[in-house]
């Protein structure tokens, strides 16, 4: 949970000078609406000039709201005559409330500060001005020729005591507490015991007070707080950051597209619409409410023609770019025409990368994956896109994009969205960077690989991802093999000491990219688990980079992706450094006897390099796919056969009498009772 900030929303405007194409980015403030401050709207209400009993240099201040509503201190100054101390303020101060300011830090008075602040009050007096952000004054405490309350000796603070009378006035302060009484911004205003600030975060312990236990989260319920418990709701009841996470949340419906096989040999790119691009274009036409989109690149016509005809029926559309890609010349004429049709697009002001590719429909679709919106993205480059249906997932998507949206990017950022949600088949994690530590959340990934790791990247240069690999391809012998894009392998050595360490690993030499960032983790064994998204596995990707990051632990979405790690790497016509594992196939059954019909759910564990499957049920029938379910319909006794196909041989494995079907059960004779006609 954090706390409110004021950003800077970037709202665009194009410019044409001849063949350069530039962007004006005109700054507008977002965040509370900031009325204009009046006089003693705020002011200051405690001064503990001779710091406390424990030090002299404990020094805090204190601000004091007389109005009825919430204050937006972002901007505002606090600033002695002498120049020390001068503080800039950034936060909230609640109605009726207060902003207790600390010096040097969070030890200074027992209470949790809204603020930290340097510089030293003098013994002989002070006057502190307070200004608003348009630097209009709005209190002033103390005169000329020393403090009006207060004692360096016993400690006692200078105290308000009239606080609609000017600060100037000795009248309007009385000598206060030892040590004084500092009040912060947190509240309880729901009566549920807990507290909560817009401007402070804490864990139970870190002060006194309502900082003794853990922060609320929803200061507007009184049965949503830390000690409540969690709900089927789609609602974060207990405070923990995570919704409904103790609850499996029915199936996932979801849908995987990869870039077709064409564009591996293909030399340029087209305008043929794509599988993939078919998916996207229909999901966004047939939008009804709202579609928010996060992009990095953007020259794709028929999407540029989508969000346009969408925003002519009355679907809200919004998008947040990167600055940098919006004045590139592919994409800037494609922006510029959402801007003319009055869509506002939002960019970030870094450097760093906003360099996601998802997309928001109607609060309940999600698309991403490592696509960008561009004629490369889809017909030259090699890609992947997943879409999910499911309002918890949009749920935690859409936080992101809204907080983008407001102007937050980069680590201006909070790590605020919930992460894991379960279901029947599949266990969804979702991490966004550069907030949520998304390295270490892969390193647990990889590290959790016990026997085979594949991959597709397009940039791997994380010395830790790295190292993990190289030690789990030598010291614990997984199976680790991939495939690497040219550019990418190129600016790293860690794909020849993966190959060094035994690894197979193939560089593409198609005319495009190979500009996916996937990895799947044991593909089949007990935790077979997908990595997808637009996050490069580099320092900058998890550093500083806006990116979006989906670990999906699914046997049947791992088959899929497996399937399209073979492709890829089958597809390379470059030899690889070491020779790939043959197949090795390897088969389970949930059940192996039972009364007909019995179905039978198989759990392949096969390892190696498998191109195809071809499996015989024993009874004439059999399936191509990596997972099947079978329906046995007469009894009998039956051997199960599997072929897996590698690049050079083919491996079977054969149980005999492995599977045993009985009949439906015992028929009793039923005897009816004779009836006699006359």
């Amino acid at each position: 949970m954090t706390g409110a900030k004021r950003f800077l929303t970037l709202a665009v405007t194009v410019l044409y000078p001849l063949a350069v194409l530039a962007f004006l980015f005109t700054l507008v403030q977002s965040g509370l609406a900031r009325p204009l401050a009046t006089p003693l709207d705020v002011v200051v209400s405690e001064i503990a000039w001779a710091g406390t009993t424990t030090s002299s240099s404990d020094e805090w201040l204190e601000l004091y709201n007389n109005t009825a509503a919430a204050i937006d201190l972002t901007g505002w100054r606090l600033a002695s005559g002498d120049g020390t101390p001068d503080i800039t303020l950034s936060g909230v101060i609640p109605a009726g409330g207060y902003f207790l300011l600390e010096r040097t830090d969070e030890a200074t008075t027992p209470q949790l500060a809204d603020q930290i602040y340097t510089g030293a009050l003098g013994n002989t007096g002070e006057v502190l001005t307070l200004t608003d952000n348009l630097n209009n004054v709005i209190d002033v405490a103390g005169a000329p020729g020393g403090w009006l309350a207060g004692n360096s000796t016993t400690r006692a603070t200078m105290t308000r005591i009239a606080p609609l009378a000017s600060g100037t006035l000795a009248s309007s302060w009385t000598d206060g507490p030892v040590d004084g009484q500092p009040v912060n911004s947190i509240r309880d205003e729901d009566g549920d015991t807990y507290g909560y600030s817009a401007n402070i975060d804490w864990q139970p312990g870190d002060g006194a007070g309502y900082g003794q236990q853990a922060e609320d989260c929803d200061d507007q319920a009184d049965t949503t707080n830390p000690g409540a418990p969690e709900l089927l709701d789609v609602v974060d009841n207990n405070c923990n950051g995570e919704i409904d996470e103790t609850f499996v949340l029915g199936t996932l419906a979801y849908d995987v597209f990869f870039t077709p096989s064409s564009a591996m040999t293909a030399t340029i790119t087209n305008t043929a619409v794509t599988p993939m691009e078919a998916a996207l274009l229909s999901f966004i036409e047939q939008a009804t409410r709202t579609v928010d989109v996060a992009i990095y690149g953007f020259s794709r016509d028929s999407l540029l023609n989508a969000l346009l005809a969408a925003r002519q029926r009355g679907v809200n559309v919004r998008v947040v770019a990167d600055n940098g890609a919006m004045l590139e010349a592919e994409y800037a004429p494609y922006y510029q025409a959402l801007v003319d049709a009055g869509i506002p697009v939002v960019a970030d002001p870094f450097t760093a990368l906003e360099h996601n590719k998802f997309a928001i429909i109607d609060g309940q679709i999600v698309w991403s994956g490592s696509t960008n919106w561009t004629d490369t993205g889809f017909t030259l480059n090699m890609n992947n896109s997943v879409v999910f249906t499911d309002t918890y997932i949009a749920l935690a998507y859409q936080r992101e994009f809204d907080e983008m949206f407001a102007g937050s990017f980069s680590n201006q950022k909070s790590n605020n969205t919930p992460h894991v949600f379960t279901y029947t088949n599949a266990r969804v994690e979702i991490y966004f960077a550069p907030t949520d530590n998304v390295e270490q959340h892969l390193a647990d990934v990889v590290a959790s690989a016990d026997r085979s790791l594949h991959f597709a990247h397009f940039f791997w240069t994380s010395d830790t991802l790295g190292q993990l690999a190289l030690n789990k391809v030598i010291t614990e012998g997984v199976e680790v093999w991939g495939s690497w894009d040219a550019l990418g392998a190129g600016s790293t050595t860690l794909d020849e000491n993966l190959c060094a360490g035994g690894a197979s690993v193939r560089v593409e030499d198609w005319a495009g990219k190979l500009h996916n960032k996937l990895a799947v983790i044991d593909a089949f064994g007990s935790d077979p688990t997908v990595v997808t998204g637009s996050f490069n596995w580099s320092s900058s990707a998890n550093s500083s980079n806006d990116e979006n990051t989906l670990i999906l632990h699914s046997p049947e979405i791992a088959a899929r992706y497996y399937e399209e790690m073979v492709r890829l790497y089958t597809g390379i016509s470059r030899s690889p450094c070491n020779p790939p594992p043959p197949p090795s196939p390897g088969f389970s059954a949930d059940v192996i006897s039972g009364t007909a019909p019995l179905t039978v759910t198989f759990a392949n564990t096969s390892g190696g390099l498998v191109t195809g499957w071809t499996w015989d049920f024993g009874d004439g029938s059999g399936a191509t796919t990596a997972w099947p379910q079978y329906v046995y319909t007469r009894p009998g006794i039956y051997t199960v056969t599997l072929a897996a196909e590698g690049v050079a041989q083919t491996t079977v494995l054969t149980r005999t009498a492995y599977i045993t079907v009985t009949g439906s059960g015992p028929v009793y004779p039923v005897y009816l009772p004779a009836i006699m006609r006359p």
